[in-house]
């Protein structure tokens, strides 16, 4: 069980582990709250990777964009996984600060030794045979690796990926920064202090400090909130809450595509969705079954997703992948509107009853009253379309009342538990 909660719910974050030490494995639950990091686990976001291109589309996902293939982002997404093939190649694991650090301050000292360690593994007597680059280019080491690996190490052992940060390397420096401006504030946003440790641990050993990954997580079977205190500061809360999601659909793309280990569904839960809403968390909703993932997401309104998104069209896409609707009281008339467009239309009958009765006075009435009487009786049943739970009637449920329209096509109402950690 994940839980994702942007407000930071005290209670929730207490009912959850309650919940762990009644089932007796208080130790299962794990706490994430950036405003508490003095007790909070620290969780990697980096750290789970099958193809190196994951960790640049990870980050990448978070830059704002209104198609996600602009060229800021293509431009964002290249310079990311530049600098995270560089630092594999040196053996260096790739951590939120050390992407800050090369992409604010540039590759110049990643891409010398990558060189270096390119060199060393390919090149037989490279030291010697670059003697003459580096005296050419004095003191500009890396200007002399460049310029040997152009003329001499490609023709042996050509490097994509040094190619690739070699082109970033070069990029002029004027349009560099302006192409990954919008780049830069999400990685400060995710390295600034607390974040620095919470999200890239580089811990020494023997440190008591939790440090875990959302594989760690599932395999481990844990029950995680991750609080993101979104209310002292919602565009942080936001950004903490996407990139965690980003590594979870990572995960089910690592259990979708080499099979899970686990017989135990992932259950996700994210409380006000459209505060951390992005491409990850639709994916996990769109293709998550394939990998035992079931997601839950609550709101409040069906104008949050269009705001998030930017329209109503891409709001009503992403609402269409949820198979289970529960609504409890909704004040607002488009959200009313949208729930109850779901419900069947159903035939409503009604009877209609009729009554007259008539009787004759005067001179002329006969003695036979029987004759001068008359009553008739009339029953009427009519048949009409309604609606089967009107959309105005969503405002006026009890507290904890709810309607549930269910993916076989049920329709129920009902109410909650309100479940208490103490009698």
């Amino acid at each position: 069980m994940i839980i994702i909660d942007p407000k930071g719910d005290h209670a929730l974050a207490r009912n959850a582990c309650a919940a762990c030490e009644a089932s007796g494995a208080g130790e299962r639950f794990v706490y994430f709250h950036p405003a508490h990091p003095d007790r909070s686990a620290c969780i990697d976001p980096l750290r789970n990777w099958n193809r190196k291109t994951e960790l640049a589309s990870r980050v990448a996902a978070l830059i704002p964009s209104e198609t996600g293939a602009d060229p800021f982002t293509a431009f964002g997404w290249k310079v990311l996984n530049d600098i995270t093939n560089g630092m594999i190649a040196t053996g260096h694991r790739p951590n939120l600060v050390q992407l800050r650090r090369y992409v604010e301050g540039g590759p110049e000292s990643l891409l010398q030794r990558a060189l270096k360690v390119h060199f060393t593994r390919q090149v037989k007597d490279w030291e010697s045979r670059a003697a003459s680059h580096i005296r050419r280019y004095k003191d500009r080491l890396l200007e002399a690796y460049i310029a040997f690996y152009r003329e001499i190490a490609i023709h042996e052992a050509q490097s994509v990926d040094l190619d690739g940060l070699i082109s970033t390397y070069e990029h002029n420096r004027e349009h560099f920064q302006k192409m990954v401006a919008s780049l830069i504030p999400i990685l400060s946003m995710l390295t600034s202090d607390p974040l620095q440790a919470l999200l890239s641990p580089d811990f020494e050993p023997g440190h008591e400090r939790l440090v875990t990954d959302m594989s760690k997580i599932i395999h481990g079977n844990k029950v995680v909130y991750i609080g993101l205190d979104s209310l002292a500061d919602s565009t942080v809360g936001s950004a903490i809450g996407s990139i965690l999601l980003a590594d979870l659909a990572a995960v089910a793309g690592d259990r979708y595509n080499y099979g899970i280990d686990s017989l135990a569904p992932v259950n996700l839960f994210i409380d006000e969705a459209a505060e951390v809403l992005n491409q990850p968390a639709i994916q996990l909703m769109n293709k998550g079954g394939g990998a035992d993932f079931r997601v839950t997401i609550a709101t409040q309104t069906f104008a949050d997703f269009a705001s998030r998104l930017g329209d109503e069209n891409k709001a009503r896409q992403v609402l269409a992948n949820t198979n289970n609707k529960i609504a409890l009281r909704v004040l607002d008339s488009e959200t009313q509107k949208y729930l109850a467009e779901g419900m069947p239309q159903i035939k409503v009958r009604s009877m209609a009853l009729r009554y007259s009765m008539a009787l004759r006075y005067g001179h002329n009435v006969d003695s036979h009253v029987q004759d001068e009487y008359t009553a008739s009786y009339q029953e009427q049943i009519m048949e009409a379309e309604a609606e089967f739970f009107p959309a105005a009637m969503l405002g006026e449920l009890p507290p904890l009342h709810f309607i549930a329209r269910l993916s076989g096509g049920r329709t129920l109402k009902g109410r909650f538990p309100i479940l208490l950690t103490q009698p």
